[in-house]
């Protein structure tokens, strides 16, 4: 699988970076950036620099919050390395911190609002679990950002698929 590396998609340089034992890690929590998908002309570069921009300037985050981001076509867009603690919620997991314990996979799109999860897409997260449960050394477990605290993140269309996979 190739990954877009963050110098490819011109991230700017994290502010700080707070590491993290990945020891604690257990799973991955999906979200969905709720805007437009890219069209078949667009760069999904543009969308994650975009969405870097708004967690650095308007939400004071250090850098982008997730660790991935997939288009609809499958690219992945590499994030916050995952050695870094996350950004990506800040509610709990099994009673458990969901940005210490969860890596972060966000897709491209808006999947409550008429967006659907691609098979390219699906593939490309299955992918990554698989990468990083690897490199970790053991499974990984999933889950929606709705299930770590109250939102309509990451959308029903990846909910339902979410569903589909327990």
């Amino acid at each position: 699988m190739r990954i877009v590396t963050r110098a490819e998609w011109k991230a700017r340089q994290a502010y700080s970076s707070a590491y993290r034992s990945l020891s604690l890690v257990r799973g991955v929590c999906y979200h969905h950036t709720a805007g437009p998908q890219p069209s078949l002309t667009q760069t999904g570069g543009r969308i994650v620099r975009d969405v870097q921009a708004y967690h650095m300037d308007s939400l004071g985050y250090s850098d982008i919050a997730y660790n991935a981001l997939v288009g609809p076509r499958g690219r992945v867009y590499a994030g916050r390395p995952i050695e870094c603690h996350g950004a990506h919620s800040n509610g709990t997991w099994q009673g458990l911190s969901a940005n210490t314990h969860l890596l972060s996979i966000c897709f491209i799109g808006n999947f409550q609002d008429g967006d659907r999860l691609t098979e390219r897409a699906k593939r490309a997260a299955l992918g990554l679990e698989y990468l990083w449960a690897r490199k970790l050394g053991r499974p990984l477990t999933f889950v929606g950002h709705r299930e770590t605290k109250a939102t309509a993140c990451p959308g029903d269309d990846v909910m339902r698929w979410i569903a589909g996979r327990r």
